[in-house]
């Protein structure tokens, strides 16, 4: 559908409408113009056709976060398919999952790279290229920048969201460890710049063609990857076919994480509760049942600024705060010197001072100021050009905060079953290893990298924190020994 102040790139249709497969004419059919005004609120001037259709046609935006309508037929049907392939792809846990993902993981990088080499022979492509290569200095001295940058390694490697911790526990004892998490960001960083390439290079020929700056074409969020980049597309000759090939390697990629999320969850809830472990398919079933349901409201007219909403305050929160805590209580409360052991009796190698350095120092330290930044330069949350009301920031930090409650109540009950006669000795005593920390299995055990080292060595009586604040800090760091 298409309202007189939609924005059409190379075409000569200027007055017409489109609603429901019929033109009419914009000038006359006052209905139609008056009940897209009432939506109009969302859009800057002189939008597209891509952006209407994407708003109107596919969401059906209603007018606001009060108003969230009725279900979209096609849209509950897309969640359907999607939670039934998660389904049946978790269906038997990593067995499934692993063999899913090898296709999953790979055919984006097929698609996109014939996607990027089609774009690279257009007009204007290699404009774009430069564009998303060339550092805009000035830029630079905004923190918001850095902020965004810090928040997109959080999204493209995964990190505070559990996965890593969750799917590392089906490797062997002795996996290399260290190695997965170089080669894990490499990849994840340099798939996010090759993705760069390939939309950039849309975009430049997509500027080209309309005679404006790249910098004018360029939007972020869903706008990107449901209005930009189609327009672009929509542009190249066989539109259709790099249509379904990126749309094909988007949903491939969303597929990969959904995976990922609904795996770690399930992994949880059968350790949890070990019955659920047996019926695991029934289980299954009903986990990803509770998930089709639970995002049925995404799929109302103004589902969309709920999505917003979560993902504007849980996204850009949680993860960061869950990092902190994580580099804080690995170094700092267990220790990064029996970590280190740790992994030197899995792989029969020690971890070199600079990822020490990093583990104690940076990595809490530039967590902590990207958490106090992102909470200092807060701004609430907006789509588009939509303003949301004073009570939307009132649900989002809700949202922000119910993932801290398991925490604290997990914590809360650790420390009172831990032993101890004062609060002070029960703190003391659930932050220390139980008696049987070691490797889970005695073939693990004996196959250790290092079979010298006495597995009782990891036991708690012999892992005790000892020294002062600023010893701990040379042995964490690796600057002296522990005595063990």
């Amino acid at each position: 559908m298409r309202t007189p102040n939609t924005t059409l790139m190379n075409s000569t249709v200027t007055n017409e409408t489109l609603y429901n497969g019929t033109f009419y004419n914009a000038t006359y059919n006052t209905t139609n113009v008056s009940h897209n005004n009432q939506r109009n609120t969302v859009f800057r001037e002189g939008h597209s056709s891509e952006e209407e259709f994407w708003q109107y046609k596919v969401l059906d935006i209603s007018a606001g976060f009060h108003d969230f309508g009725s279900l979209k037929g096609h849209l509950v049907i897309c969640l359907l398919i999607t939670w039934i392939i998660v389904y049946l792809c978790v269906i038997k846990g990593i067995r499934s999952s692993g063999k899913v993902v090898y296709v999953t993981a790979t055919l984006p990088y097929v698609l996109l790279t014939v996607i990027l080499v089609r774009s690279l022979t257009l007009p204007g492509s290699v404009d774009g290229v430069i564009f998303f290569l060339k550092p805009d200095f000035p830029s630079l001295l905004n923190s918001q920048v850095w902020i965004q940058a810090a928040i997109q390694v959080f999204y493209s490697m995964g990190i505070g969201w559990g996965i890593h911790i969750t799917l590392s526990s089906f490797n062997k004892f002795n996996n290399n460890c260290y190695r997965d998490a170089f080669m894990l960001t490499l990849a994840g960083e340099g798939t996010s710049v090759f993705a760069g390439l390939v939309v950039f290079s849309a975009l430049g020929f997509m500027a080209h063609s309309a005679n404006m700056p790249v910098a004018d074409i360029v939007k972020s969020g869903p706008g990107l990857g449901f209005i930009a980049y189609p327009q672009a597309l929509a542009q190249m000759p066989y539109s259709n076919i790099w249509a379904v090939l990126f749309f094909l390697a988007l949903f491939t990629v969303g597929l990969d994480s959904q995976f990922a999320f609904t795996e770690t969850v399930s992994v949880y809830l059968e350790a949890s509760f070990p019955r659920l472990g047996s019926r695991r398919a029934l289980f299954r079933a009903l986990l990803a049942a509770f998930g089709f349901f639970a995002s049925l409201v995404f799929c109302t007219r103004g589902g969309v600024y709920l999505f917003q909403l979560i993902d504007w305050y849980c996204a850009a929160f949680s993860p960061i705060l869950f990092t902190l805590l994580t580099c804080v209580t690995v170094s700092w409360v267990y220790g990064a010197e029996r970590f280190c052991r740790d992994i030197e009796m899995m792989i029969g190698r020690t971890v070199p001072f600079y990822i020490r350095f990093c583990w104690c120092f940076m990595s809490p330290i530039l967590s902590a100021v990207l958490l106090v930044t992102s909470l200092v330069t807060y701004v609430p949350p907006t789509y588009g050009d939509y303003e949301y009301p004073w009570y939307a920031a009132t649900v989002g930090w809700m949202f922000a905060c119910s993932s801290l409650i398991p925490l604290v109540v997990v914590g809360i009950l650790v420390v009172w079953k831990s032993p101890g006669d004062s609060l002070y000795q029960k703190v003391l005593s659930s932050v220390k290893p139980t008696n049987d920390w070691q490797p889970s299995s005695k073939r693990d055990i004996y196959q250790s990298e290092v079979p010298f080292l006495d597995p009782k060595s990891h036991q708690t009586n012999d892992r005790n924190i000892k020294g002062s604040f600023s010893q701990r800090i040379l042995v964490n760091i690796g600057c002296r020994k522990e005595a063990v």
